[in-house]
């Protein structure tokens, strides 16, 4: 589906689930603002005190249809009975927030890539945390923390379509060379 039509649907898909959530956001292709849209993946983190209304609100509403995982869990596949749209909503918690959000974000190659440039520099990804060389948590702030310890510049959503190759050849340039030639020194008013 066109991007504009799948970002409205997953606009209303947070909205219905953010009562549940203590954080509810898009992710995926429409994050990183493709113009052709093939699901929907939101990241949640539920409310503790909300699980079973959450659950309830997936399982017997008749909204959606469960094509796979389950509730509690980490991933679930629906489909939106109301349109046919497929929805990848994948749970986490506030630790693990950042880097599921990252991950499923992608694109898959950029996804890859950040992966295993944390591994080559002694780090380990593991069930959604960034774990340092003694084995200890690494605590992310932001989404701009993973790329600072990774030691990549950081890429807004829109610029994470490249191929896993154009990632490589990024990781070999001056950061500040980078940046300037990639954002320029004025903030950019088209993302495309």
């Amino acid at each position: 589906m066109k991007y504009k039509e799948a970002f409205r649907i997953a606009k209303q898909i947070r909205w219905e689930l953010s009562e549940f959530c203590a954080r509810c956001e898009i992710a995926g292709s429409i994050r990183r603002e493709k113009p052709q849209v093939n699901d929907i993946e939101i990241v949640a983190i539920p409310k503790v005190n909300r699980c079973f209304e959450l659950k309830d609100y997936l399982y017997h509403q008749g909204r959606y249809t469960i094509l796979k995982g389950s509730f509690p869990g980490r991933y679930m596949r629906l489909q939106r009975n109301a349109n046919d749209t497929f929805i990848d909503l994948f749970f986490c918690t506030e630790s693990t927030w950042w880097m599921i959000f990252l991950i499923r974000t992608g694109n898959a190659d950029f996804s890859k890539f950040m992966v295993t440039r944390a591994k080559r520099m002694g780090y380990r990804v593991e069930g959604g945390k960034l774990y340092d060389k003694k084995g200890i948590p690494v605590e992310i702030i932001t989404e701009a923390t993973i790329f600072n310890i990774l030691l990549f510049p950081w890429l807004p959503p829109w610029k994470r379509n490249l191929n896993y190759r154009g990632y490589q050849d990024i990781s070999k340039e001056d950061p500040v060379a980078w940046m300037l030639r990639y954002h320029g020194s004025k903030h950019e008013s088209s993302k495309k």
